[in-house]
Order: structure tokens, then sequence, then C-alpha cells
């Protein structure tokens, strides 16, 4: 290990907050400086840039990582930490000298400039920047549970891996996360992006026919809408869809939203927001496990989507990446 691994390495995302980035970052930098909080960082120029950028910090031997922007920025920083620890198992299997990184090797962080800002809501991380800079020097850290994806690219049906920090989904959650995606592509923002794109999803969607197993064993067949899956509880801008995820419990939280008539699912909208919705709706079906597989009965495939980002389509299996990643925490 080099000296870099007790050496912060923040990835600035400058289109964040609908760009908020570009202003927040320099007042987010003095005060990390003001705590005597020693770091280096990097500005992402593209989708996909923050991946790069942190595998190649990985390899320069640094061990702790800012996220400064909001989930999608969390998403791809976590990404390029399993990447690297997989690769660098891969590299100790081929006996090429090199020792393999383990996920409880790194620690992540975030200054939460985004507009959804999921993640932090089940760690209880502040938006505060003063606050944020408190916890780090403060070493106010917890651990958190990574799955990964092995699923179909949804541009060239190849397979292809991604991994999850907070919560994933498909179907319905997946053309929801396309639709607000979109639209801050346009220069919108704020809350209310999530909830036009559910009702409109809720009035246009197409249902998808699927078979779910749960450690390998089937827990589901037939029509859906929306599959729901969870490290964490909080998605789409504080909804609930998983609300008895545990972030460091080893397991995946699922909930699976059957064939439904229209008013049956306008009146579950709420329990989405007051972590009512399995409790309310017995009909949901909701599991946990270590392991789980979908698989598409009719085509067109399904989107998938985690932590926001759309990752690709039907079929795909999940599995707990060994360990668990360090991660900020504040008062719960």
């Amino acid at each position: 290990m080099t000296s870099n691994d007790n050496i912060w390495y923040a990835v600035v995302n400058p289109n964040a907050g609908s760009g908020r980035t570009v202003s927040e970052w320099p007042r987010a930098s003095k005060i990390l400086s003001d705590n005597r909080i020693e770091f280096e960082y990097k500005t992402t120029w593209a989708m996909g840039a923050a991946v790069e950028i942190t595998i190649k910090a990985c390899a320069e031997g640094y061990r702790r990582f800012l996220a400064v922007g909001g989930d999608g920025t969390v998403h791809e920083v976590l990404e390029g930490i399993s990447r690297f620890v997989e690769m660098s198992d891969v590299a100790k299997t081929l006996d090429n000298g090199l020792e393999a990184a383990q996920l409880e090797d790194f620690t992540l962080a975030v200054m939460p400039i985004g507009s959804g800002n999921d993640w932090i809501k089940t760690l209880g991380i502040p938006k505060d920047f003063n606050r944020v800079a408190e916890l780090m020097k403060g070493g106010s850290f917890g651990h958190q549970d990574v799955f990964c994806l092995n699923l179909k690219d949804d541009n060239t049906s190849m397979e292809k891996k991604s991994y999850m920090a907070n919560v994933g989904g498909v179907g319905f959650d997946a053309n929801v996360c396309k639709k607000v995606n979109f639209e801050k592509n346009t220069g919108k923002s704020g809350k209310i992006l999530y909830l036009k794109a559910l009702i409109s999803n809720i009035l246009n969607f197409k249902t998808f026919e699927c078979s779910v197993e749960a450690d390998g064993k089937e827990i589901f067949r037939g029509t859906t809408m929306s599959i729901a899956l969870g490290a964490g509880k909080y998605s789409g801008g504080g909804m609930l869809q998983v609300p008895d995820a545990v972030l460091d419990d080893g397991l995946l939280d699922i909930t699976i939203i059957p064939l439904m008539p229209l008013h049956r699912i306008i009146r579950a909208v709420p329990g989405l927001f007051t972590g009512k919705l399995l409790k309310d709706n017995p009909e949901l079906i909701s599991a946990k496990c270590s392991s789980l597989s979908i698989k598409p009965l009719s085509s067109p495939a399904p989107l998938v989507e985690v932590d926001g980002e759309v990752v690709g389509n039907l079929p795909v299996s999940i599995s707990k990446l060994d360990g668990q990643l360090n991660v900020l925490k504040g008062s719960l």
C-alpha cells in the first residue's frame, strides 16, 4: 500500500444538481481544507468518467473516496471501487504478484449536491458541507453491503456487470428513472420530476411477465408492473419501495408489484412515501435474500436500473460481494 491510502480522493461531478457543483465545489473544498482533511480531486467530463477516475485512483493506492455530487456520482464511484476489487482478485488468482484488494479496504463518503440524494437518507448524512467535513474528520463510519448485478446491456445485448449501493428496480421503476434522467438532461430539477414521472408511467406503462428466484427458490411467476431491489431504503427522491431494507444485514430486499387494477395502484402510491407500502398492500410480494435471479417470460425484456441509472435489461442475477464497504455515517 502506498502513502495515498490515508488521503481522500474527491471525484467531482460538475453536472450534479443541474450544474450546481461548479459553484458549490470551491466552497466545499475550502471547508475540507479548513478542517485539515487532506485530499486530491479530479473532475468528471462525461457519464461513466467517475468509474474510470476511481479505478485509476484505486490502482494508485487511494482507498478513501469522496463522491461530490448526487446518487449517480455515488453509483459510479462505487462501481469503480467494486470493479477494482474484482479485477485485483482476478490478478491475484493469476499469480502475477499483485495483492488482492478487499472491499473493506475502501471508504466512501459524499458531499451531497445532487437532486436525489437518496443514499444519504439511509445513512443519516446531512446536506450541510460543514457537518459532512466534521463527520469525515471525526471518523464517523459504518458499513454497508454491495451487490453485483449480472445482466444484459440494453444497447448491445452483451453481458455486463453493475454494482448497487442503494436501490434498483426492474420494469416500471426503471422506466420512471429513464424519464426522470431525460428531464434532468434538459435542465429540469426538483422532487416534482419524480412525482410527474411516476404518474405518467402509472397511466401509460405496460406490464411484463417474469420469474423470480430468491436463494434458489421461485417466489413469483407471472405478470408484474415493477420489481424493486434494495440494499438501502430510499429511492426516487424519498420513496420507500423496500421499507424494511437494512444496509449492512447481508440481505437484498425485494418488493414485487403484481398485476393490479389501476385504482388499486393509485391507492397504493401514498405508501411509497409513508413507509407503509407493504403493510397497507398485502397483495404485494416481498422477500429478503442473499441471491436473486429474475428472468423475462415476455418480450421485449424490461429495463433494469441501479441507483437511479438505467444499466441494462433482464435477465439479471444478483449476489453480494464478499465483505462490506466502509461508508460515512451520520446520526440516525
